[in-house]
């Protein structure tokens, strides 16, 4: 989730009634940052797990951003 997506989705939070202010706003950001930053590690790491080809990287790379990323982050 890109950070105008979080304030677009607080926002959204805001307009059914749930408070929302800026500093748990920027608490989501820093908790955005440490799930993009474990989503890369994990991502790393399990290529390494299921990959046999370094030529099938780029294809994998692609797919994961659909796949087992879309379940910790969205794009």
């Amino acid at each position: 989730m890109e950070s105008r997506a979080l304030v677009e989705f607080v926002e959204a939070l805001r307009g059914v009634g749930i408070a929302v202010g800026p500093s748990e706003t920027v608490d989501a950001g820093r908790v955005m940052t440490v799930l993009v930053s474990v989503t890369a590690r994990f991502c790393g790491r399990l290529a390494c797990a299921v990959l046999r080809r370094a030529d099938h990287r780029d294809t994998y790379d692609a797919m994961f951003d659909c796949g087992p990323a879309a379940l910790v982050r969205e794009r």
